[in-house]
């Protein structure tokens, strides 16, 4: 089973899947969490793992939060108040990786490039928590 952060990454670069995999040296599929169930118990990929490969080719990500939050160290946290549609406007002018939770509440990441594309047809995001823009370097 492909992970979708890679395959995410595998679409937004136009590369292979298995090319990604040499540049950052394992696959994702080792255990570390075998507390867990289904693919959260795998290693899966790091976002700076996968920005490396978009640095490499000259791009980068920038990450956007859906919904900000500012906190202090000793955790007290309070809403960061955005302009309404401001999410909206950003995936109406730009390219990248949407990041969230799909109908059944597992973490799933999708490609995302203003249309419908077999990743997001698979598995529908239904929560979004960021969206990282692909932006040139």
């Amino acid at each position: 089973m492909s992970n979708c952060f890679l395959k995410a990454a595998s679409l937004a670069l136009q590369v292979s899947e298995a090319e990604l995999i040499m540049e950052i040296g394992h696959d994702g599929t080792e255990i570390w969490f075998p507390m867990e169930r289904g693919c959260v118990q795998k290693r899966g990929f790091h976002l700076q793992e996968i920005q490396d490969c978009f640095m490499r080719r000259g791009k980068g990500l920038v990450y956007i939060e859906a919904e900000p939050v500012s906190g202090t160290d000793n955790g007290a946290t309070h809403d960061v108040p955005m302009p309404e549609g401001r999410m909206d406007d950003l995936l109406d002018r730009y390219d990248g990786i949407l990041v969230g939770h799909s109908s059944d509440n597992i973490p799933h990441a999708v490609f995302w490039n203003h249309v419908l594309n077999e990743q997001i047809a698979n598995v529908k995001v239904i929560s979004v928590m960021s969206f990282l823009l692909i932006s040139q370097l």
